[in-house]
C-alpha cells in the first residue's frame, strides 16, 4: 500500500507540474498577443508602411495609389496614354515616331480639357517613366507588371469613365484613315460612351469617310464598373495622317472632341 500511495503522490506532483507549465505557457502567449496588439495600436502607420514595402513589386519606385488617385469627389475620369516605357506601341511609317509618345501628348491635352470642364482626372502615366517593376530587365515581365498596375488603378478609382488613347495601324495598306472608338460589348456602359465620342470625333475633325464604333474584348476594358473605351485617334500606317497626328493643333482638336463626347455621355447619365 505504501508503494502504491507513493506512486499516486508522485503522479499527482507530475500532473501539477505539467499543469503549471501549461498555464505558464498560456500566460506568456497571451502576453505576447496583447503586446503585439498594443504595439499596432500605438504605431499603426509605421507597421502599415513596412508591410506595404514588403508587398511592393521588386524594383518598384513608382507612386502609390493614394498619390495617383485623388480623394476628391465629383466626376472622375481615368485617362490612359497607351503603351509607354519599353512598350513603344506602333511606329509611324513616314517619320518613325513612336506611338507611345503621341499617345501621351494627346492624353495630356485631354487631361486639361476635362479638368476645364470640372472633372477630376486620374492619369495612369504622365511621363515615359515605368509605372511598375522599374528594375525588371525582362520586357515581357515588365509589360505584364505595367498592365497589372493600370488594371489596379482602374479597379480602385471608383471612376465614371475610362478612356485609353492609342494610334491605329493597318498592315495591308496605307489607305486607312480616321479615328475609331472601341468598347467591350453592347451590354457594357462603354457602348453608349463610345457612340458619343465617335460622333464628336467624326463631326469636329471633319472626317470625310467616318468610321463607326467597334467592339473588342481588350484587357483594360474589363476591370471596373465605369464606362470604358479605347480611342484610336488615327492611322500611323497612313503617311499623311501620321504627320497630322503629330501636329499640336490637330492633337488639341482630338482632345476637345473626346472631351465633348464624354461630356455628352455624362449629361445623358445626369452625372
Amino acid at each position: 500500500m505504501s508503494g502504491t500511495s507513493q506512486s499516486i503522490r508522485t503522479g499527482r506532483r507530475r500532473h501539477r507540474r505539467a499543469t503549471g507549465r501549461f498555464f505558464l505557457f498560456l500566460t506568456i502567449a497571451l502576453l505576447i498577443i496583447v503586446s503585439i496588439f498594443l504595439l499596432y495600436r500605438a504605431f499603426p502607420f509605421e507597421i502599415s508602411k513596412a508591410a506595404e514595402g514588403e508587398m511592393a513589386p521588386a524594383g518598384e519606385n513608382t507612386q502609390s495609389l493614394k498619390q495617383i488617385i485623388p480623394a476628391a469627389g465629383g466626376i472622375k475620369v481615368i485617362v490612359d496614354p497607351g503603351h509607354g516605357d519599353t512598350d513603344v506601341g506602333t511606329k509611324g511609317v513616314s517619320t518613325g515616331r513612336l506611338e507611345k509618345e503621341v499617345n501621351l501628348e494627346i492624353a495630356l491635352k485631354l487631361k486639361t480639357v476635362l479638368e476645364n470642364k470640372g472633372y477630376t482626372v486620374i492619369m495612369t502615366r504622365e511621363s515615359d517613366e515605368p509605372i511598375a517593376a522599374a528594375n525588371e530587365p525582362d520586357a515581357k515581365v515588365r509589360k505584364a507588371a505595367d498592365m497589372a498596375r493600370r488594371e489596379e488603378i482602374i479597379r480602385t478609382s471608383n471612376a465614371d469613365v475610362f478612356v485609353s488613347v492609342h494610334q491605329n495601324f493597318f498592315d495591308q495598306g496605307s489607305g486607312a484613315t480616321g479615328p475609331q472608338v472601341f468598347y467591350r460589348d453592347r451590354e457594357a456602359p462603354g457602348y453608349k460612351l463610345a457612340q458619343y465620342v465617335q460622333s464628336a470625333l467624326n463631326e469636329q475633325l471633319g472626317i470625310v469617310n467616318p468610321r463607326d464604333v467597334n467592339s473588342g474584348d481588350y484587357q483594360l476594358l474589363r476591370p471596373g464598373t465605369q464606362a470604358s473605351i479605347i480611342v484610336e485617334c488615327g492611322f500611323f500606317s497612313n503617311p499623311e495622317e501620321e504627320q497630322k497626328l503629330q501636329k499640336d493643333d490637330y492633337q488639341q482638336s482630338i482632345a476637345q472632341a473626346v472631351g465633348s463626347g464624354i461630356e455628352a455621355y455624362l449629361s445623358e447619365k445626369n452625372l
